[in-house]
């Protein structure tokens, strides 16, 4: 999987590549929320580590435009953050949060949980389209159900009559 990286401390991002070393994840570095964004609206990655406190996620608001981009897939995002969680932190749109200092294991086991929930995003997106598929074509014929055509028909019908 691919991970995009947004953290400005070359000691965490260190850190961050020891723990998470191994051919199950590329770590994609950023020092900046456009280049993530960048890579997010390209569809290489759907998951983001950032580091909260030295990053520019606040002053961007990267988070909210991420949500509002509305990517084929949705994007998971870890913060990190040296700040006790009682302090008040409010990152709207985060899906985690890991408090600094953190033991490998303890991200190791944020980033299993974190690609357990995109690969269930993912079939649960298919199984929706499926679905959506199911509900306009017949399975055996292939051809519009009676409702859809139905549907289709009436739409085509108030075309012509807006076209005389």
């Amino acid at each position: 999987m691919k991970i995009l990286v947004l953290e400005n401390n070359p000691k965490e991002l260190a850190f961050i590549e020891q723990a998470l070393n191994g051919k199950r994840n590329v770590l994609i570095p950023v020092t900046s929320s456009e280049q993530a964004s960048s890579y997010i609206q390209s569809g290489e990655s759907r998951f983001l580590i950032a580091n909260w406190d030295t990053s520019d996620l606040r002053t961007s608001r990267f988070m909210t435009r991420a949500r509002a981009m509305n990517p084929a897939q949705p994007i998971y995002i870890l913060l990190t953050t040296m700040k006790n969680l009682d302090e008040g932190i409010e990152p709207m749109g985060m899906d985690d949060i890991i408090q600094r200092p953190f033991k490998a294991a303890d991200l190791k086991n944020r980033v299993a949980m974190a690609e357990r929930i995109i690969s269930l995003a993912s079939s649960l997106a298919m199984a929706r389209d499926q679905l959506e598929n199911h509900a306009v074509f017949d399975d055996l014929t292939g051809f519009m159900n009676r409702m859809a055509f139905s549907r289709q028909a009436a739409g085509e019908l108030e075309r012509s009559r807006r076209a005389s």
